[in-house]
């Protein structure tokens, strides 16, 4: 009951709604002062060296986690490398989301990383030891790139990049 029949006795379907909104533009989102921390670390990591999460933590005083959580939001890459961050025991980790070894995202991952100059230990399928960075070990260029960025009042877009004519601090939540 409450169903149309056709002449064939099949109900009839109520067609499709038409579409009368146009689709959503990426939302913009400013990224708190605790990823802001994340970000300007994580860009003092030279191309050819990594870092762990639990590293990067440190050098915050946070918590690995924490930092996982906040380069997988990362709006500014590739110009805030979260490529470069890999797991304590030096397996690739996570990248875009993914951390199925197997996905398309960890293969990128791997792949930046070896177009990067980051040596492998094909035997264990981990990065080399000796590609990890210290943090101090003059990385304050990197920090000064971000700083500049930062300073320029840029917004993240939940699509990634950044929009230069957004203005305000990346660093306010």
């Amino acid at each position: 009951r409450g169903h149309a029949m056709t002449s064939g006795g099949a109900p009839k379907r109520p067609p499709p709604p038409s579409p009368t909104k146009a689709p959503a533009k990426p939302k913009q989102r400013r990224v708190s002062e605790f990823e802001g921390r994340v970000y300007e670390a994580c860009a003092r990591i030279p191309p050819g060296r990594v870092s762990t999460y639990g590293a990067l933590a440190k050098e915050l005083g946070s918590c690995a986690r924490a930092v996982g959580g906040a380069l997988r939001r990362n709006p500014f890459a590739p110009e805030v490398p979260c490529h470069r961050v890999v797991s304590s025991d030096l397996r690739l980790g996570g990248f875009q989301g993914e951390t199925d070894l197997k996905s398309a995202a960890l293969r990128r991952k791997r792949a930046l990383l070896e177009t990067e100059g980051v040596p492998f230990d094909t035997s264990k399928g981990t990065v080399a030891p000796e590609a990890l960075h210290r943090f101090g070990d003059g990385d304050g260029d990197a920090t000064v790139a971000f700083a500049r960025m930062a300073g320029q009042g840029l917004k993240a877009e939940a699509g990634g990049g950044m929009d230069e004519a957004a203005r305000g601090s990346p660093s306010e939540a």
